[in-house]
């Protein structure tokens, strides 16, 4: 979502422990650690079903989302589940278990239609107001998960060897965009950064040239 911006860490627990004490905290729990550890946009995870993430009665270590469900058609995306997001799908996975789902029904259901997904809208609401109850201000939605998988991403990639590649290109891979660009728009750049930058390129730390 266009504006949305990044969770700082201690934001990140402020939610969990606020989504965790919602009469459907196992659903919200998994919902948001899967988000922010898997980097998918909401639509992405919406679209996938209980027998994506458990193979042979166990979760799976691994997570794909096919081509169809992508936003732009292009390609799959697979990536590992953490054990950390392993054990918040946990207590969902039973609690969709003892109330008869099957492996063809979706992973995170409607309130009102158990053969439906969850809308975007659903997932915008409970990720908005637990950020209002948590006292977590500013362009908050459900984008900023993803948006902050993109920073903890890129902060790594920058932090690795230079064999690794460049942390932008690495980052947009992660992501799975199209364009290098998409990538550099969801990462901010630290205002002092830019104010060195600014003295860098310009000499002035506002930004106005010399040479004007």
């Amino acid at each position: 979502m266009l504006g949305v911006r990044p969770l700082e860490a201690a934001e990140i627990e402020k939610l969990r422990a606020h989504l965790a004490s919602h009469p459907l905290a196992a659903r919200n729990v998994a919902l948001f650690r899967l988000a922010l550890q898997t980097g998918f946009r909401v639509a992405e995870l919406l679209s996938l079903r209980l027998g994506d993430v458990v193979r042979d009665g166990e979760i799976s270590r691994f997570l794909t989302v096919a081509r169809r469900n992508m936003k732009r058609k292009v390609q799959s995306r697979t990536v590992p589940l953490r054990s950390s997001t392993r054990e918040a799908l946990g207590p969902y996975l039973t609690e969709l278990a003892a109330q008869g789902y099957r492996m063809t029904d979706p992973l995170f259901p409607s309130p009102r239609f158990r053969t439906r997904a969850m809308t975007p809208a659903n997932v915008w609401r409970i990720i908005h107001d637990a950020a209002h109850a948590a006292h977590c201000f500013g362009r908050i939605g459900t984008h900023s998960l993803r948006k902050t998988y993109a920073e903890s991403a890129y902060a790594f990639f920058r932090a690795g060897p230079p064999e690794w590649g460049d942390p932008l290109m690495l980052t947009q891979r992660l992501l799975g965009h199209a364009r290098v660009e998409s990538t550099a728009h969801y990462l901010r750049i630290d205002e002092k950064a830019q104010e060195h930058f600014y003295q860098f390129a310009f000499g002035d730390p506002l930004g106005r040239s010399r040479l004007q």
